[in-house]
């Protein structure tokens, strides 16, 4: 269902807003364009790769991939994903410059474990947790920590970016009625119209 949430045509203004709140920007509601999810490749290698989801605003590269598999393998494969479009665009010494920021958010269908609660955000820090830089930043969402938390504490116990991801994976029509009247009663009109006019359509495509 994420697969159809990200490559909807009318889901592109919900999943505009779940990144905004997931990054804390809101140039994504108005500048978000999805691009191409082929991954670059070097020169040396021949076997292409394809994300499952990538948008960019303002030279910021977004991919987010669904991940089923535990393996720790398929992590890494991921990262090299953001390293390869971290620096696709520098071709010499005269074109550093041309680095951009990079950010992978991973749907996780699993939970590692001693990772209890829902998603995680990971930059390149010092012992310390001093950051020295956001050029790369990975965000882990565990689903199954998701179910659990909204099963223990109910909707209302989830904070704002959970309620927006649960209501994708929640496959009780009547819940998710009533998950998505919480959620819009708390946003402005302007917002409550898009989430009613283009997304609600997603939502019935995606549960019924």
């Amino acid at each position: 269902m994420f697969h159809t949430m990200f490559n909807y045509p009318n889901g592109k203004k919900y999943v505009s807003f779940i990144l905004s709140k997931l990054l804390d920007n809101n140039k994504l509601l108005k500048d978000m364009q999805i691009i191409s999810n082929d991954v670059p490749k070097n020169k040396e290698k021949i076997v292409s790769g394809k994300c499952d989801f990538v948008c960019n605003f303002d030279d910021t590269l977004v991919t987010i991939e669904m991940n089923n598999n535990s393996s720790i393998d398929v992590l890494h494969r991921n990262m090299d994903y953001i390293n390869k479009q971290f620096n696709a665009l520098v071709k010499d010494s005269k074109s550093y410059h041309k680095y951009r920021q990079s950010i992978l958010i991973n749907f996780n269908n699993f939970a590692f474990v001693g990772k209890d609660d829902t998603y995680y955000v990971y930059y390149l820090k010092d012992r310390d947790g001093t950051v020295l830089t956001d050029a790369i930043i990975i965000i882990n969402i565990y689903i199954p920590n998701l179910r659990k938390k909204c099963y223990n504490l109910g909707i209302e116990g989830l904070d704002e970016i959970e309620k927006f991801i649960y209501a994708q994976i929640e496959e009780d029509n009547e819940k998710l009625d009533s998950l998505m009247m919480d959620i819009v009663k708390e946003y402005d009109f302007s917002v409550y119209t898009f989430l009613f006019t283009d997304s609600i359509q997603l939502f019935y495509l995606v549960h019924y």
